[in-house]
């Protein structure tokens, strides 16, 4: 489970909203009609992930392929708009290959998306009006670039140095934000770029910056703080930092309401790693047993958060809605990301 602490997250922030019908899944416990919000809309959920060693896309409980012969390919973030679902991946060049080709599927028909190194990922995808953003990497032989792709044109992000990686974009208006982290992965500065101009969040020390999320005039960024070898769950709002948790843990999403913050992400217990959902600071485990929490949305005062628990030694992906598991696909799954409308 360790892959899920340092997964660059794909999270999912999105302010939109999209529909969603019936959930078919076995549920562990109550919780109410899990195809209904708490103002009786009927709603859609999306989740993209990883079962039966390739990309997923669930739509209301029901696992759809998206089309590789190639297996180990991987979803790590979905948005819809209008009638068009898009989800952002990884499609690797051939079977046990170690690199691959960032991935954009839209309907679930896959465009590759140009990197002049050939191997590259594509970690978060938004959509504004006609436009759709992709943030991920592009993979040199000797350094890796945070990248940002506009309408499948490829855009290597401004003070990048050597090293870096970009995890999730946000689109406010006319601007547009990445989160990421620039340097090594053992010395790597938690990063905010605003129409590719970066600004480094915290002052020392490594950290990663893995979602972003604006609501009015305020940017929220989740991720972690290394201190003392310790890896620590952070909320940066407007730059402020905010350590949600003093012990072994990472924040890997952030939705915001009117009203609420939420925070998914891990924190270890006793050598447990927790899926873990922070509202407005205050953490609820979503699981007592390993686990992970990598995306969260917010619908109709509904909250959904996806992740993965292990199963027959392998994983298997979860949603968790207001807190009740949802257990999704087959051992073997993953979920990364959630989007409902």
């Amino acid at each position: 489970m360790n892959k899920h602490i340092h997964r660059l997250a794909v999270t999912m922030t999105v302010i939109a909203a999209l529909a969603l019908t019936s959930i078919s899944c076995k549920r562990e416990g109550g919780g109410g009609n899990a195809n209904k919000n708490n103002a009786g809309e009927t709603v859609a959920v999306y989740v993209a992930g990883y079962a039966d060693r390739g990309a997923a896309l669930w739509k209301n409980g029901t696992a759809q392929a998206l089309g590789s012969t190639v297996t180990d390919s991987e979803a790590f973030s979905v948005f819809a708009s209008g009638g068009d679902v898009y989800v952002a991946g990884i499609t690797p060049d051939c079977e046990g290959c170690d690199g691959g080709s960032a991935t954009l599927w839209k309907n679930g028909t896959a465009q590759t998306l140009d990197s002049a190194t050939g191997n590259s990922r594509a970690n978060s995808v938004f959509v504004s009006g006609n436009d759709i953003y992709v943030a991920g990497t592009a993979f040199g032989e000797e350094d890796s670039k945070a990248t940002l792709w506009k309408n499948g044109t490829i855009q290597n992000l401004s003070g990048t140095g050597k090293d870096s990686r970009a995890s999730s974009v946000f689109v406010s208006g006319n601007d547009v934000y990445v989160a990421g982290n620039v340097g090594s992965m053992s010395n790597s500065r938690a990063t905010l770029w605003k129409n590719g101009t970066p600004q480094k969040l915290g002052s020392t020390g490594e950290s990663r910056a893995n979602s972003v999320f604006v609501f009015g005039d305020d940017v929220y960024v989740a991720g972690t703080v290394n201190v003392k070898n310790i890896d620590r769950a952070t909320l940066w709002k407007n730059g402020v930092a905010q350590v949600l948790n003093d012990g072994d843990s990472g924040a890997l999403s952030v939705f915001v309401t009117a009203s609420d913050v939420y925070v998914a992400g891990t924190v270890h217990v006793n050598d447990i790693v927790q899926a873990t959902l922070w509202k407005n600071g205050v953490a609820q485990t979503l699981s007592s047993k390993e686990s992970s929490a990598s995306s969260v949305f917010v619908s109709g005062g509904d909250v959904y958060v996806a992740g993965g628990a292990p199963e027959n030694n392998t994983g298997r992906g979860m949603l968790w809605k207001n807190g009740v598991a949802i257990p999704l696909g087959i051992a073997g799954s993953d979920a990364n990301a959630v989007f409902v409308k």
